[in-house]
């Protein structure tokens, strides 16, 4: 997969901007140029699922001042990581597991070189549903994801 084109984004205001990242987003994980479905699968053959929707946490996060999503820059850089991630290619490890916050089961890959984590959720139908992809800064925030992690 090709890394996301930032240098597109230098001359458009912030809405265009948007509209610039959901349309590659959308081209990159939902489906191409003609229309069809793409199929992305994890590292066990599972097909995951991305959705189209304006603030999707692959590319925004949450402004902790305004508490409003936008455009997270790091995340964009990264797009390219989430099928490398969830084919285990690097130094991956993940864990499936019931998310008592959330009452689904996910699961959880994260890149112990890069601290790139990918999240997703199971759906009824047995695929995967994307649901987050970011970098831990923290390093407490990342041995504390390593040790849910581990865990069994």
């Amino acid at each position: 997969m090709n890394k996301f084109p930032l240098h597109d984004l230098t001359n458009l205001n912030d809405a265009d901007r948007l509209c610039y990242i959901r349309y590659w987003f959308k081209e990159n994980f939902i489906c191409d140029n003609a229309g069809y479905k793409l199929n992305i699968y994890t590292h066990d053959g599972t097909k995951i699922t991305f959705k189209d929707v304006k603030y999707n946490h692959a590319f925004t996060r949450e402004n902790p001042i305004t508490k409003q999503r936008e455009i997270d820059y790091v995340r964009l850089r990264s797009l390219h990581l989430i099928i490398e991630t969830v084919n285990l290619i690097g130094n991956i490890i993940l864990k499936t597991s019931l998310d008592n916050q959330h009452n689904k089961i996910r699961r959880w890959y994260l890149n112990v070189q890069t601290k790139h984590t990918v999240i997703l959720e199971k759906t009824n139908r047995g695929e995967f549903i994307f649901i987050s992809q970011y970098y831990i800064q923290a390093d407490f925030e990342f041995r504390k994801m390593k040790n849910f992690i581990n865990k069994p």
